[in-house]
């Protein structure tokens, strides 16, 4: 059995990685929020893959620090106005909105994350999610059933979000309301309670990813100072 003292500086800054990331792949999926940490281990692999001698040289702990800081960096700038605006949108306030509903999914396109309506040959999009991109599908299915959710003469509420750092790029329309022949189908109430379960989620997954990033690069810390303390 290899005793942890006898692998390479390279093989435990790997091993440590792949963990950090394992840890926080399992709880996205256990939070169930959509964000991508593959490349982190990719790039780790990708250093893996150098020369040994490479490895003494430029095998530290500032690589790990820096891909660790990148990783939150990315999730912060994915999830800026999630975490700080309140979902609790007062109802009157709310933007209406009505058409036929003409599509969840528009593959090649930017809009294929949403749920869109067509009014007067005008198309617009909507989520009816603001962390996940459902497309609406669970919903509708519900309630028209899976193959028939579209040609609907849909109205909704819904309210519209900037990106808190890059307002320009990131406006969305969020639904908290949708009706079908005036009947409420999903109401404000039902949208509220899930936009809080999935701020609750972020907020959970960002305190993680914080602590995460801490523990792990005092791990790297360690195992570079341990390297060289036994190699000199």
């Amino acid at each position: 059995m290899i005793k942890w003292r006898d692998i390479s500086i390279k093989k435990k800054f790997i091993t440590v990685f792949i963990i950090q990331n394992i840890s926080l792949i399992l709880l996205s999926l256990v939070l169930d929020i959509t964000f991508s940490i593959g490349f982190g281990i990719f790039i780790a692999l990708l250093i893996s893959m150098k020369n040994d001698e490479y490895a003494k040289i430029k095998y530290n702990k500032k690589t790990f620090f820096i891909i660790t800081i990148c990783l939150t960096i990315v999730f912060f700038l994915s999830y800026d106005w999630r975490l700080i605006k309140n979902v609790n949108v007062t109802y009157n306030d709310l933007n209406n909105y009505s058409g036929k509903h003409i599509s969840h999914l528009r593959a090649g396109n930017s809009s294929s994350r949403c749920f869109t309506l067509q009014k007067d040959e005008q198309e617009r999009c909507f989520q009816c999610s603001f962390i996940y991109y459902d497309e609406c599908y669970d919903e509708f299915k519900q309630y028209f059933g899976a193959d028939n959710q579209y040609g609907q003469d849909i109205s909704i509420k819904y309210a519209e979000f900037s990106s808190f750092i890059i307002p320009f790029l990131n406006d969305e329309k969020i639904i908290y309301e949708i009706k079908h022949n005036d009947k409420i189908i999903y109401g404000y109430d039902y949208f509220i309670n899930k936009f809080s379960r999935q701020q609750k989620n972020l907020r959970i997954f960002a305190v993680y990813l914080i602590l995460n990033s801490v523990v792990f690069c005092i791990f790297y810390h360690w195992i570079q100072k341990d390297f060289l303390k036994h190699s000199q």
